[in-house]
């Protein structure tokens, strides 16, 4: 009998062990990586899940007899396996829980180039890229070819081993929240510093603004560079960051250089990409049915009595005896899925037209982009029109000038979330209320249902908003302009033929940027007064900003030939920004909402 009672328990946890581990979304996957050459398989080959678009979940390496053991997060996902000097191979998932993987071996290396590319950082010599001793890494744009992304951050995600970003919340444009290796400041400002042609690129921010919290607000405005204008994205990761911009670059440096124009015939190219996201279906909520019976029991076992709240009862006598009218009866016997009332799918759509050519005295390229997203939440959407140029002219060998110019325009209608997130708000909502009023006979009428203030439910439920109505009827809209033109020189005082080189080069980059905020929430949101001071309530600020950075340098590198050299670097810096904001808070208005 005891070893019956074993199996069973043995059974019993083989089961909740699966149970668990199904509804943790995780998978196991198991294989074994070899070649013909090595058939007893690699030690430390390199296993990756990743998507159709080169972003990485998850990754393992081999033991010591080329096994592995990987939890995958989507099975419809690939595996790509890897090892130094043998060919990759990429694997879909699908319902296979077991692969041994075979790699060949590739060609051995013949030639090695090294290209003399120099980090010149503000106030310093430029140090040739072969000889920076720091943690490096180069993405470059033609691995987002034909995806579709908001913003750089975005397409930077997963793509940068050491760099962190997370989203902010689900609003359109929000931003994210970016890490280098970590955070590598208690309280203070923890963002890397990012760089647009080699020039500090920030947002500027009104003296309100809170850096302990609100970092996601500097780098929602990454929205203003269209990632189709980016060439390359250069990311130096560590503290050696610092030997060239300063304390500037001591949590990481973002460096971004976007596409100029090439000698040829004018090129005129179009791109248009399509594309949907959705909610995930996340934790499968209660229905209406089964909430108000769990209430019913829950009082039933914390006090031995029944439940006397009439909104879970389904009894019209009931709601009569405590309020003296049946008028809420219907508005409380419904099976409302709140997730579902306020998700939606969104769509994406970006344009994107650029022209660009040259001849050996003038390069030049013109972008145009319009990009337009709907969210996956109710009441989102975000327009973008974006402009970039640059011209290159050489007026003779030794004097070049560079132009660049750049206009962003950020139309965006987000969710006014007075009362909390609207999706937080529709998993807390009790799914037996109704989204609008409904009559005595059961049917909806025009008017968003808000539980009275009178009602003994309890205050986490009374003060909740009807998360429908704050998508429909509350307004947030922001508005953001920016406009950055840049003027670049460079003079060579010898001739460029020569060995030696004594050079001039500067610039001087103006960047004004204003951004408008407006809301308003109606009192048709929620159950309270037209004077409460929460509700009818709009709010208005505005906010400018103007700044003017400049660069003069001076470099002169003289020819003592092949064993010895000699830099010698003078230069000047200077920034000068302006900024000024005033808002508006005002509550008791007339609502222009409903009657």
């Amino acid at each position: 009998m005891n070893k019956v009672y074993a199996i069973l328990l043995w059974f019993a946890l083989l089961f909740c062990h699966n149970g668990l581990l199904a509804q943790n979304g995780g998978v196991i996957v198991t294989g074994k990586v070899y070649a013909e050459d090595e058939p007893e398989g690699f030690i430390g080959a390199t296993v990756i899940e990743q998507d159709k678009n080169g972003r990485i979940y998850s990754s393992a390496l081999t033991d010591f007899n080329g096994n592995f053991s990987l939890k995958i997060k989507n099975p419809n996902n690939s595996l790509n396996f890897s090892f130094v000097g043998y060919k990759k191979l990429t694997v879909s998932i699908g319902n296979k829980r077991k692969f041994d993987v075979k790699l060949e071996s590739q060609n051995v290396m013949k030639e090695v180039t090294v290209k003399a590319s120099k980090l010149v950082g503000g106030g310093g010599l430029a140090i040739p890229e072969r000889e920076y001793s720091g943690a490096m890494q180069k993405f470059n744009t033609k691995a987002i070819e034909g995806v579709s992304v908001a913003s750089i951050d975005d397409a930077l995600q997963g793509r940068i081993a050491g760099l962190d970003i997370v989203a902010n919340s689900g609003d359109l444009g929000s931003g994210s929240v970016m890490r280098i290796r970590g955070i590598t400041s208690i309280n203070s400002n923890s963002q890397p510093l990012i760089l647009l042609n080699g020039i500090p690129f920030e947002s500027n921010i009104d003296a309100s603004f809170d850096f302990a919290s609100a970092d996601q607000e500097q780098f929602a405005s990454l929205l203003c560079i269209s990632p189709d204008d980016i060439e390359e994205i250069t990311v130096l990761k560590d503290g050696a960051a610092a030997a060239i911009w300063g304390s500037r670059g001591a949590n990481g440096v973002i460096d971004i250089t976007t596409k100029k124009g090439v000698t040829g015939p004018t090129r005129v190219s179009y791109s248009y990409r399509f594309s949907g996201s959705e909610q995930p279906e996340g934790t499968k909520l209660l229905n209406g049915d089964d909430y108000t019976m769990l209430m019913k029991q829950a009082y039933f076992n914390r006090n031995q009595e029944d439940c006397n709240i009439p909104e879970y009862s389904y009894d019209k006598a009931q709601f009569v005896d405590a309020y003296g009218t049946a008028q809420d009866f219907e508005n409380f016997n419904n099976n409302t899925d709140w997730v579902d009332e306020v998700s939606k799918y969104g769509f994406t759509h970006d344009h994107n037209l650029s022209v660009s050519g040259g001849g050996e005295k003038a390069k030049f390229r013109a972008s145009f982009g319009y990009y337009k997203q709907t969210g996956t939440i109710i009441g989102q959407e975000l327009h973008r029109f974006s402009n970039r140029m640059n011209l290159e002219y050489a007026v003779s060998s030794r004097l070049k000038f560079f132009t660049e110019f750049a206009i962003t325009y950020t139309d965006n209608d987000k969710n006014n979330e007075e009362g909390g997130n609207l999706l937080d708000i529709a998993r807390k909502k009790m799914p037996n209320a109704s989204v609008f009023r409904q009559d005595k006979n059961g049917n909806n009428t025009d008017v968003y249902f808000n539980i009275a203030q009178n009602s003994q439910l309890n205050d986490d439920q009374k003060n909740l908003k009807n998360p429908v109505a704050m998508a429909y009827l509350a307004s947030y809209q922001q508005t953001n302009m920016r406009i950055m033109p840049t003027l670049r020189l460079q003079y060579d005082f010898l001739d460029p033929a020569e060995t030696a080189k004594f050079r001039y080069a500067g610039y001087v980059k103006f960047d004004s940027e204003n951004v408008k905020d407006t809301k308003f929430l109606p009192r048709e949101t929620t159950s309270k007064n037209w004077n409460d001071g929460s509700v009818n309530k709009s709010y208005s600020k505005e906010s400018e900003a103007v700044s003017i950075y400049t660069d003069h340098n001076i470099t002169w590198q003289p020819d003592l030939g092949e064993r010895q050299s000699l830099m010698l670097y003078a230069g000047w810096q200077m920034d000068i920004s302006n900024s000024q904001y005033q808002e508006f808070e005002r509550y008791g208005l007339a609502s222009t909402v409903g009657t």
